[in-house]
């Protein structure tokens, strides 16, 4: 059988499907594993934010594959994975509308303060004090899309759905795009109710969202962020939030997961959830299956419709 590495904890149904079709060894680090073992290895399993580079691939010369679990692949690196012909594949659209509609529901439990209300219900604050103060409507609105890929694709959907203008901003203008596109995410965020961001995290796109967009986004504007912590500057972000400058927030992802900032915990006008975009039954039952397939389909020698690389 062939020899797979998990560098990552995967859910019993995930280990198991690579254990019906590989030889499995599961190691939290590659320094624990013997010469021998590491030379048998030929491809990886991994989350997206495993530490994946130059120096692994140097180790373990016979791999051929990386399957990645999910549709981030920031802790990948590419181009060392390029040079040495080794493919490189994500489980992207698996998770597209899951991810989507948790975008949407940070949206709207931000705009209409629905963590607040539910407090003042449970709290008996309903009784003694009356209503919780007016919250504000989230359809008919500007919407702002960071990174028009399929998550920033399927936000844009549900927000046609909602009566919201969208525009967006990304790596280039797509001519076949009917949503208007920004030169930067500055110009997007003053033009904007709410900021969605959807684009991938790694290098590249890190602190995209800075102090300046968060101001321009304003004292009335959203951000929600399902995409990686960091994209948005956080400690900008905990600034403008406690002088408010910026409105209010809807946030999966956090730059140093699990730790999240605790002055953000008192805040009603902001939402939190521990990274859980794709966190439905139906959705890590899907990534477990593609990330096996993707495996089986390379060594079968049969094209990946997913590669990165």
């Amino acid at each position: 059988m062939i020899d797979i590495l998990s560098l990552s904890r995967f859910s019993p149904l995930a280990v198991e499907l690579l254990e019906k079709s590989f030889r499995l060894h599961q190691h939290p680090s590659i320094e624990v594993m013997t010469d021998e073992t590491k030379s048998s290895i030929r491809g990886i399993a991994a989350a997206g934010d495993a530490l994946i580079n130059s120096s692994v691939f140097d180790q373990m010369p016979g791999v051929e594959i990386v399957s990645v679990f999910g549709a981030g692949f920031e802790g990948i690196d590419l181009e060392a994975a390029r040079k040495r012909g080794i493919v490189v594949s994500n489980t992207p659209d698996v998770v597209t509308a899951d991810v989507a509609d948790l975008a949407i529901a940070l949206w709207i439990c931000a705009a209409r303060r629905l963590v607040g209300a539910d407090h003042h219900l449970r709290s008996g604050r309903w009784k003694v004090d009356g209503p919780p103060p007016l919250a504000s409507s989230a359809s008919g609105r500007r919407a702002g899309i960071l990174g028009l890929g399929r998550i920033g694709t399927a936000i844009a959907r549900r927000c046609g759905a909602m009566d919201i203008q969208v525009s967006y901003f990304g790596r280039r203008r797509r001519e076949e795009c009917e949503y208007q596109f920004y030169e930067t995410v500055e110009h997007l965020s003053a033009a904007v109710d709410v900021l969605f961001v959807a684009c991938p995290g790694g290098p590249l796109t890190r602190h995209l969202v800075n102090r300046m967009a968060l101001k321009r986004l304003g004292p009335k504007g959203t951000l929600v962020n399902v995409s990686r912590g960091s994209v948005v500057d956080e400690v900008a972000l905990v600034d403008a939030l406690l002088t408010n400058q910026l409105g209010a927030a809807g946030l999966d992802v956090f730059e140093r997961e699990p730790d999240v900032p605790t002055e953000l915990f008192a805040l009603p006008n902001v939402v939190l959830t521990p990274h859980i975009g794709s966190a439905t039954v139906e959705a890590r039952i899907a990534m477990a299956t593609q990330m096996v397939d993707n495996l089986i389909c390379h060594f079968a020698g049969r094209e990946l419709s997913n590669r990165l690389v």
